[in-house]
Parts: C-alpha cells; structure tokens; sequence
C-alpha cells in the first residue's frame, strides 16, 4: 500500500477492494473508491453513465445500482449521488 498512501481514506464502509496486477506479476489490493462505480481503478465518464442509467430508481426496479447510492437521502438514485460522482471525476488510483 506505500505506493497509495491515501488507500485507507477512499476507503468507506462496505467497499471492496480492487487487485490490480502488476507487469511482473505481483498482485496488491487496493481499496474500491465508492464513485468507481465499475470498479476500474478510475472515476470517469463510464462511472457516470451506469449513475445515469440508475437515475431515478429505486430499490427493486429493473434499473436499481446500489452502488450508484452515494449520497444521502439513500434509497433513490439522484442529482446528489450523480453530484458526488463528479466530485472525484478524474480521480485515478490503480
């Protein structure tokens, strides 16, 4: 983890985390960031369409994410979790 020193503060409550494989093989796990929705070790654009996918449901409904859950009032996906994911667009640590 010296190679993320701020590993532990992406970390939330109920993430996983990610393995990311090195070129010569080694493997490090690396806590998920919560608005890497796809959990690809970046927060981007792709993050941002499965958040707008989900937009407006709610648990049980055919296009509910739980992940895509990130801000309060939970329990609907909304402009505040989509706002969230925007705070940390670009944000890359794998």
């Amino acid at each position: 983890m010296a190679a993320y020193p701020n590993a532990t503060k992406w970390c939330a409550l109920g993430s996983e985390a990610i393995t990311i494989i090195a070129q010569d093989g080694s493997a490090e796990a690396v806590p998920r960031h919560p608005a890497d929705l796809n959990s690809d070790g970046k927060v981007n654009i792709y993050d941002l369409v499965l958040a707008a996918q989900a937009y407006g449901s709610v648990p049980g409904d055919p296009n509910w994410n739980e992940d895509a859950d990130l801000a309060e009032p939970y329990g609907k996906i909304n402009i505040f979790d989509v706002v969230t994911i925007c705070g940390y667009y670009g944000l890359i640590y794998a």
